[in-house]
């Protein structure tokens, strides 16, 4: 018995630490706009954000080692595999303040959430390392016409 403990806990320890040939993704947001952007994420079963990041203007934000922050996956933002997608709302400091809201099962045009929406900018050497590999950096460029879209805060 102990020793197919040990050949078990072998097992699982080297695949742990291979290399799967699983492509990373690693969410990066560009603030365009000429005004302060805050982006919260949250589940959508839950009324408390899981994080928040202020985006200056013509700034650039991304996860850094030991912060918090969606993981991006092709199936969308997530905060791990089995999870529904974030909502996510994007607060405009403007004047009044202005926001986009994606949440729901629906997408929008760009929706923050969607892979599809993401520019890829090819290897990561300065994004946050998951699972001991290089990510692809995931760009999402938020515009002044998305500032223009957007309606009064709630």
């Amino acid at each position: 018995m102990r020793n197919k403990l040990v050949i078990v806990f072998l097992c699982m320890f080297i695949y742990c630490c291979s290399d799967h040939d699983e492509e990373r993704y690693e969410p990066l947001y560009l603030n365009e706009t000429d005004n302060d952007v805050v982006l919260i994420w949250s589940h959508p079963e839950e009324n408390e954000p899981v994080g928040e990041i202020k985006i200056h203007p013509n700034d650039t934000a991304y996860c850094s080692p030991g912060g918090i922050f969606p993981i991006l996956l092709q199936s969308g933002l997530h905060g791990i595999d089995d999870y529904p997608l974030f909502d996510v709302r994007l607060i405009f400091e403007v004047d009044p303040r202005k926001c986009i809201l994606f949440e729901g099962v629906s997408m929008k045009n760009r929706d923050i959430r969607q892979f599809s929406s993401y520019e890829n900018i090819g290897e990561c050497d300065f994004c946050v390392e998951r699972a001991m590999s290089t990510p692809y950096g995931m760009l999402y460029r938020i515009t002044e016409d998305m500032l223009e879209a957007a309606g009064p805060c709630e």
